[in-house]
This record gives structure tokens, C-alpha cells and sequence, in this order.
């Protein structure tokens, strides 16, 4: 899902099934993410570098996609989504994850926790239309556009500079955060609540306060 009322400005806000998949892990096995508790066993450990790897993959398939878009000749829709699609299914690649050969033992729970995952997540109704739907009425309340240009004008600038801010959500931990760059943060799902309404905002004016 994006956000942008011009040209020079674009927020991102997307629900990466991948991400989904391993935070679902991450909460049905009561994995840690504290850097002071150690993993428990060599599942956990393996999660625990799926799980610091996966917003960098993200990036990379965004950079892909964007050269793609760039490229001269220019390259047709069909073949960017396979070869988007290819890069996708060589780190996540359900319902056999052949990609986690390497870590049995994590391959293992992906393969043990699938099934309800996808009946949770994916059907009409489910967590991902729940989510989406609260995440369309966090960012009308936010008023996206209004604090682009109170931003610039803080900054004494009459206008944005063009910028692209990725904002991925994870359904858990509730009130996670994790900056990865001044353009590209993680969130809990806990955010899209109306009564962090206020916490959203917060943030996102303080990351958009740093690129216009």
C-alpha cells in the first residue's frame, strides 16, 4: 500500500507475507528478540538471522524492481514480475521452504506452522484485510499530506525534496520498532491502532522531518 498526493514524495507501507510468516514463528514459538538472551536452540538461532536478514531483502527486491522500471530498453511488465517473483521464491518459497535446506531445524517449523499461518493471514476477512483496513484508517487520520507540508515548511523549504520512505509492518511484536535507515523503519501492527494514533503520527513526522 502507497501514499502520496505528488510527484516528489512517496510513502510506502507494505505487510510482506515473508515477514508475516517469520514473526508468526518468531510469536508461536516465543523466540526472543533480546540481544542479551541468548537462542535457546539452533531453531531459534537460525530464526533469528532470518528474521535480521529479511527487511534487507526487501530492499534488495525494491532495488530491483526500481532498475527494472529504469532500465532502456524497458523491460515489460511480465518479465519484471518474474524475475521479481524468482528472487522472491529463492529466500521464501512455501510450502517445502527448499531454500531453508540449509537450517533443517528452521525449515522444519516453517513447515510445521504453514498451514494455519495461511488460514490466519491470506483468505478474504483475514489478518491481512484486518490490518490493511486499520492501516487505511490510521493514514487518513494522519493527514499524510497536510504533515508533508508542514514538514517543509519547518524546514523553510516551499515544497518537499523528493523522497521515499518504506514503512514494513509486523504483525508481531505489538510495538516493535526497528530503523534501518531514515527510509526504511519496521512497526508492530500495535501502531494501527486508533489509540496510537498519536505515537504514529509522532513517528512518522519525525522521519519525514529528516527527508524533505
Amino acid at each position: 500500500m502507497r501514499r502520496s498526493n505528488a510527484p516528489s514524495w512517496r510513502i510506502a507501507c507494505d505487510f510482506p507475507e515473508d515477514l508475516q510468516f517469520a514473526a508468526y514463528i518468531g510469536q508461536q514459538e516465543q523466540f526472543s528478540l533480546a540481544s542479551d538472551a541468548p537462542p535457546r536452540d539452533a531453531a531459534e538461532r537460525a530464526w533469528r538471522v532470518w528474521w535480521e536478514a529479511l527487511p534487507h531483502w526487501l530492499e534488495e527486491r525494491d532495488m530491483q524492481a526500481q532498475q527494472m522500471e529504469r532500465a532502456t530498453p524497458p523491460v515489460s511488465a511480465q518479465e519484471q514480475m518474474r524475475q521479481i517473483g524468482a528472487l522472491y521464491t529463492a529466500r521464501y518459497d512455501p510450502p517445502d521452504f527448499a531454500s531453508l535446506a540449509a537450517t533443517p531445524a528452521l525449515r522444519d517449523l516453517c513447515r510445521q506452522h504453514w498451514p494455519v499461518f495461511q488460514m490466519l493471514w491470506s483468505p478474504p476477512g483475514g489478518e491481512k484485510m484486518v490490518l490493511a483496513t486499520m492501516l487505511g484508517d490510521q493514514l487518513r487520520n494522519v493527514a499524510l499530506n497536510r504533515m508533508v507540508r508542514d514538514c517543509a515548511r519547518v524546514a523553510g523549504k516551499r515544497e518537499s525534496a523528493p523522497f521515499l520512505l518504506r514503512i514494513d509492518f509486523t504483525r508481531w511484536p505489538a510495538d516493535y520498532l526497528r530503523v534501518l535507515s531514515n527510509t526504511h523503519i519496521m512497526l508492530g501492527a500495535g501502531y494501527l491502532a486508533a489509540a496510537r494514533m498519536a505515537d504514529f503520527a509522532g513517528l512518522l513526522r519525525e522521519y519525514v522531518a529528516l527527508l524533505v
